[in-house]
């Protein structure tokens, strides 16, 4: 897999034709040199005329691995567009390796595993303590001179990727966390008759969640031919909606992190409540048959004309960017009423640098850049300017005439997975000062007792896997309902649980955490 990704990448690159060699390797281990310069802050806001005649260019290429909805049919020239804002700002060369999630999910343990030189990479809060162990995760530490801009887009928020001293990351600005609701195409609700208002929904009352049966009765009779309940997200699907799980599922604390106590998710009564809740929609034929192996996205079954609803954390602009993503004006119904700021606020998604990078300086430098720089972040969100995109008259990012969503030739909306959306153009149809929204929303998020505290599971590597295994052969079923017995079901996935050593984990969770408050204290 990595062989042939590999090849792709070059075969990219010679196509692109704007890439220089590399120059000599060092390894991000080592520490800054003396004769390595520091950007200054005037350089990165320097016209393109001024750096044009002032930036030497030197033959390092650095290799910025990103996430996108979907790779663009206009790529190779947003990698000429990026190659040249990167020299000009710079003085060295980028190549974009866009990936999707599901992509990059299945192939960065095989990046780490074999290490491969990546300078600027997105990596999961959950890969820390797995990447710290082999050595491919750079230590950003060392490198803080380099990195002073992108702290400061951060914020409070810049040091949560800090293990033991071992800082592995600096995290997304986006939503901190998001509380979980149902999305439904709007056109179809106000057909039948029905407002969000009449389902008001109560995360301490499980029978609460029952009230939609009357809706999805309603839109299975009207839409025979459409499924009710889309794509693969159900209400315990992502634990961090509910409680706080620091560095992975296996150890929660309930009650939106206000408990001191981890204890095992999947033993839970709210995850057996909302089990219930999943099965009795299954079982009503609410949900595809085949939905525990579905793949596709709500947004993309949603845009083909095939769900009504589907289930999807939201946050301030959610309305507007699933108009984008879908082509459909979309209702949201909470699911909860409180929203956590949890230990991982900010660390479910970071970028850092691995150590096998050629140059560590110049790709603190890019990390620095792409946190900083809003037309990098525009580039790969929306595509180029005047041919994906416009700017409109008060701000806003918009569709050129005469392109659409059926039509463009990058589109990605996905500036929540990239390193900093809040430099870059929001899209037409939020409000202009969307961003000062989400941060006012971040900080009306209820803390965690765990805000800060980040898990370092390597002393549990093998039990995490085995927990892992067991997990993915079990929760998805289980949490979509599509299992004879909820309670039959729970008792086998927990047994194998216990066998493959949970409580060993939430033990060791729970030392760290304990230390971790005492030195709070």
């Amino acid at each position: 897999m990595l062989k042939k990704i590999t090849v792709a990448l070059l075969a990219f690159s010679l196509a692109a034709g704007t890439l220089a060699s590399c120059g000599n390797k060092t390894t991000m281990e080592s520490t800054p040199s003396e004769s390595s310069s520091k950007p200054s802050s005037e350089a990165s806001v320097e016209t393109e005329s001024e750096t044009s005649e002032t930036t030497e260019v030197s033959d390092y290429t650095a290799k910025f691995v990103y996430l996108v909805a979907a790779e663009g049919s206009n790529q190779a020239d947003i990698q000429e567009e990026a190659d040249k804002l990167v020299c000009d700002n710079l003085g060295f060369h980028v190549e974009l390796t866009p990936m999707t999630l599901g992509s990059f999910a299945t192939v960065f343990s095989t990046m780490m595993a074999a290490n491969e030189a990546v300078d600027v990479t997105p990596i999961g809060g959950n890969n820390f303590s797995e990447g710290m162990s082999i050595g491919w995760i750079a230590n950003l530490t060392g490198y803080s001179e380099y990195l002073e801009g992108a702290f400061e887009e951060v914020g409070d928020y810049g040091m949560v990727g800090e293990i033991n001293g071992y800082l592995c990351g600096i995290p997304v600005c986006k939503e901190l966390n998001s509380p979980y609701g149902l999305l439904c195409r709007k056109d179809i609700m106000d057909a039948l008759g029905y407002t969000a208002d009449d389902f008001v929904l109560d995360e301490t009352d499980p029978e609460s969640y029952y009230k939609l049966d009357e809706l999805f009765e309603a839109v299975s009779a009207a839409y025979p031919d459409m499924t009710v309940l889309g794509s693969y997200g159900y209400l315990g699907s992502v634990p961090a909606a509910w409680v706080d799980a620091p560095g992975n599922a296996f150890g929660v604390l309930e009650d939106f992190g206000q408990s001191d106590v981890f204890v095992n998710w999947f033993e839970t009564d709210q995850f057996r409540d909302f089990a219930l809740v999943e099965k009795n929609w299954y079982d009503k034929g609410y949900m595809s048959a085949d939905v525990t192996t579905m793949t596709d996205s709500g947004e993309l079954l949603m845009k083909a004309g095939r769900i009504f609803s589907y289930i999807s954390a939201y946050k301030p602009n959610t309305i507007a960017e699933k108009l984008s993503q879908t082509g459909y004006e979309l209702v949201l119904i909470p699911f909860a009423t409180t929203g956590i700021k949890p230990s991982l606020s900010g660390n479910g998604l970071f970028y850092g640098c691995s150590t096998a990078a050629g140059d560590p300086v110049k790709a603190a430098q890019l990390l620095n850049f792409v946190f900083t720089n809003g037309e990098i972040n525009d580039l790969i969100n929306w595509g180029i300017e005047g041919v994906d995109w416009v700017e409109t008259e008060d701000g806003l990012a918009d569709f050129p005439e005469g392109i659409d969503a059926t039509n463009v030739a990058t589109h990605n909306d996905f500036g929540w997975a990239q390193p900093n959306q809040f430099t870059g153009h929001a899209w037409v149809g939020n409000p202009v000062d969307i961003w000062d929204q989400y941060r006012e929303y971040n900080d009306n998020l209820l803390p965690s007792h765990a805000l800060g505290f980040a898990y370092d599971s390597s002393a549990v590597l093998n039990e995490v896997a085995a927990c892992t295994a067991i997990m993915d052969q079990y929760q998805k079923q289980i949490g979509l309902g599509a299992v004879a017995d909820v309670d039959v079901a729970l008792a086998e996935f927990n047994d194998s649980l216990h066998q493959s050593g949970i409580d060993t984990i939430i033990e060791d969770k729970q030392k760290q955490f304990d230390a971790w408050k005492a030195a709070q204290e």
